[in-house]
């Protein structure tokens, strides 16, 4: 039996010069992964073990706000480590075939598409190698929804420049007003945040309509990532507005943080003084990321999926 100690800390902190330099150590033994990171970037702890275990890392969200961890693992599977280093961010792990000597998978790619996963779409987002057309018109929802997930990368070249965003983005819009599923919609709109392009302001904006919270959760949170004033005045109107949602108004006000804009800042500043105490509390300051401490744990010869 496999002994694995893991303890990840999740922190505020963004990488900037005048944090201390990262202390990283790194060992690879017999397919097993061994780390030990003091207030090191996300980024670099990633990269650092991509170089090692032969995977590369795509950062579709903004690379220097990496954030700082705490991290020690201890013999564990490189895909372990890298589940659950990712656990809170919006992210695409592409696997190749388990090795046939230790049964672990094998990851090829690692997109990190945005900070931080919102509880509603908090599951492990896993792609092989499929035919993405195909999957597009699956019979299951969790294929299809994979499938949108997948189409961002699609837009990316392999230098990480954009290639083809207008082709993607107009196909995950039609995911996300024709999809007849929540999960496929919502994760359209995770999609489309990635992709950071004001030209799906319009289509997110409508999708606030939803009858599902956990659609509208991912389009506030996707007006969050793209930024600028029309998304900040979108969610806004959410913010001042939509009275018979509160969950959507504080969500509205947490992603309005994400701006560091002075219309965001304007908005904030009105539901700072809301009747409603959590829109107030919400609009009154920024969201914080709480620690995360992981026992040990015990690995058989057979990971659990």
């Amino acid at each position: 039996m496999l002994l694995a100690a893991l303890a990840v800390f999740g922190t505020t902190a963004f990488a900037d010069s005048t944090m201390p330099p990262a202390e990283i150590k790194i060992e690879i033994n017999s397919g097993l992964l061994s780390v030990e990171a003091r207030k090191a970037p996300l980024s670099e702890i990633l990269e650092q073990i991509g170089r090692s275990a032969g995977f590369k890392t795509n950062w579709i969200a903004d690379k220097e706000k990496s954030p700082r961890l705490d991290v020690s693992f201890k013999a564990v599977s490189v895909s372990k480590a890298v589940e659950r280093l990712v656990d809170d961010t919006n992210r695409l792990i592409f696997y190749q075939t388990r090795d046939a000597t230790t049964g672990h998978k094998t990851i090829s790619q690692v997109w990190i598409l945005g900070y931080y996963a919102t509880s509603s779409d908090s599951d492990l987002i896993e792609l092989g190698n499929r035919a993405q057309a195909d999957d597009l018109q699956h019979q299951e929802s969790k294929t299809r929804s994979e499938a949108a997930l997948g189409l961002v990368v699609e837009s990316y070249s392999k230098d990480g420049e954009k290639t083809d965003t207008e082709r993607v983005r107009l196909r995950l819009i039609q995911l996300l007003q024709e999809d007849k599923d929540a999960l496929v919609r919502s994760r359209a709109a995770i999609a489309l945040g990635a992709l950071k392009d004001e030209e799906s302001i319009d289509a997110l904006e409508a999708a606030l309509l939803d009858d599902s919270g956990s659609v509208r959760a991912q389009v506030i949170n996707a007006l969050g990532q793209i930024g600028g004033d029309r998304a900040a005045d979108a969610l806004g109107s959410i913010l001042l507005y939509n009275g018979n949602h509160t969950t959507d108004r504080v969500m509205a006000a947490q992603a309005l943080w994400m701006h560091g804009t002075e219309s965001a800042r304007e908005y904030l500043d009105l539901g700072a003084v809301d009747q409603n105490k959590q829109v107030r509390v919400a609009a009154s300051k920024p969201p914080l990321k709480p620690k995360k401490v992981r026992n040990t744990e015990k690995l058989g010869s057979e990971e659990t999926q």
